[in-house]
């Protein structure tokens, strides 16, 4: 009896000991599973915080939030590389860290000093190579009052196991206050001295070159060529607010991101944190550019939105919560990335080949738009001799910045939009008030408001815009509209027939 209860016994735990060296074998089968097939990644963090960016000027809370900041570095970085081997990119927003009425230089040793600890760390568990981007706010300047508190240090970098590897300076002010406060890069390809080391503000992964853009440099890039060897942006951005707290970004996604896309033919990737309001619904951290018959402002955000390949919103933060969205690089690259819109149609243009209308080589019809357009051109070609852009889907009059708008020297007076087949009725136009008044030598801008269509409608694409920012939209639809215009325009005093 007792030698069967031993056999049975021994039988048992046989089994047993199979059962769960074959358990452990599922679970590892399991984890091998859960680890994405993906090569080279890009993940974008956005906050939804319960605070404002430096809370109540008290350096104790500052201090904390930076710690717990720092925390959520590590969470999410450790997550994702179990989640992602190969070649990954983190990227946070612009004044992730701030170090209060402090110089970032006092910050950023320690800063980069943790973060390669995590990364060296994940490296040598996984082999996974990652780079975390992100933007360090300092010095601010308390004595401007909280309704104009400016941070004169406004930095991006980028981290790897190996320590700082990019690093540079805002470079285009967001507005003629900052321009004169805020310690800025002399132009977009500057490179930034740290201490007795220079950085450039491009780095490499994975075989592809990254710029940093520190906010509002978005915005200015457009007006610069794209270096050769640059194949993304990322954008490390402030914050968006409640209206009257702050820019709300309704539009940045969509004429920024989307707008230098465009201009620069490569993949926009930007983080932000959103201060006192949710994640914004219509909020998007990857774009590439496709719609190439239109401009910017007439896509829907998700036109030219890629699709990430995870989005993940349980890390908790104690101001709030993160928002991880992955991307896999080697499909935004691929030459078919996936977008959100799937549904709409999609321009096949090569970029190399400029975006062509769909109307383009063919002769339009005659209609009274094209009427309108050639009549109203042949008049302002005379008078604005000057600067001009001439787009697939519109022709811009410029002139000299007279106005003081920040790291500009000419500024939009008159935008038409081209006659197409959707449009046989009118010529819509955007005409920009103040700097068309100053060009002409107007001591009131309201006399040139007055001689515009009735329907005209004013517009800004920000809160408290600058003058040269607020612009009129409108159509001329008959030739008393445009002899009602062009005849003001000939009687104003100044200088309009040579280059501003």
């Amino acid at each position: 009896m007792n030698l069967l209860l031993f056999v049975v016994m021994s039988v048992s735990k046989d089994l047993m000991m199979m059962e769960m060296r074959n358990g452990v074998t599922r679970l590892e089968n399991m984890a091998q599973f859960l680890i994405k097939d993906v090569e080279n990644w890009i993940a974008t963090v956005t906050l939804e915080s319960n605070t404002y960016k430096y809370p109540d000027n008290d350096a104790g809370k500052n201090a904390h939030k930076n710690a717990d900041r720092m925390k959520t570095i590590s969470k999410i970085t450790h997550s994702l590389a179990e989640q992602y081997h190969g070649q990954g990119i983190v990227l946070y927003s612009g004044g992730y860290f701030h170090s209060g009425t402090d110089e970032v230089e006092r910050s950023i040793a320690s800063i980069i000093e943790q973060i390669q600890q995590v990364l060296q760390g994940i490296y040598d568990e996984t082999s996974s190579s990652i780079v975390v981007c992100l933007g360090i706010d300092g010095k601010v300047l308390l004595e401007e009052g909280p309704a104009h508190r400016y941070d004169a240090n406004q930095v991006s970098l980028a981290i790897s196991k190996d320590g700082l590897i990019a690093y540079g300076k805002k470079f285009y002010a967001t507005d003629d206050i900052e321009a004169q406060v805020v310690d800025l890069a002399t132009d977009y390809l500057s490179p930034a001295w740290l201490g007795n080391t220079q950085y450039h503000r491009t780095f490499t992964h994975g075989g592809r070159s990254f710029y940093l853009a520190e906010c509002n440099d978005i915005k200015g890039l457009r007006n610069y060529p794209k270096p050769e060897s640059v194949n993304c942006i990322l954008n490390c951005v402030h914050g968006c607010y409640n209206r009257d707290d702050g820019p709300t970004c309704s539009y940045f996604v969509r004429l920024n991101f989307a707008g230098t896309s465009m201009a620069w033919k490569c993949p926009v990737f930007g983080s932000v944190v959103f201060f006192k309001r949710e994640i914004a619904e219509k909020w998007r951290t990857g774009m590439l550019y496709r719609m190439w018959d239109r401009d910017p402002i007439q896509c829907d955000t998700d036109d030219n939105a890629l699709a990430p390949i995870q989005t993940d919103s349980s890390f908790i933060l104690d101001e709030g919560h993160a928002q991880v969205d992955v991307y896999n690089l080697d499909t935004v690259f691929s030459g078919n990335p996936e977008y959100r819109n799937k549904s709409r149609a999609i321009r096949q243009d090569a970029a190399d080949n400029k975006s062509v209308s769909k109307d383009e080589g063919k002769p339009l019809p005659p209609s009274p738009a094209l009427n309108i357009y050639t009549r109203i051109r042949s008049e302002l070609d005379r008078l604005f001799s000057g600067s001009v852009i001439d787009q697939t889907t519109k022709f811009t009059y410029r002139g000299r910045n007279t106005l003081g708008y920040p790291r500009r020297t000419e500024l939009d007076m008159i935008s038409l939009s081209k006659p197409s087949s959707s449009n046989i009725q009118a010529v819509k136009f955007r005409i920009y008030p103040y700097v068309l008044a100053r060009h002409l030598n107007l001591k009131n801008p309201e006399d040139l408001i007055a001689v515009l269509p009735a329907e005209s409608v004013l517009k800004h694409e920000r809160e408290n815009p600058h003058p040269a920012e607020v612009f009129f939209a409108g159509s001329f639809s008959n030739e008393h509209e445009i002899e009602k215009f062009v005849l003001f325009l000939q009687s104003a005093e100044g200088d309009i027939g040579r280059t501003q």
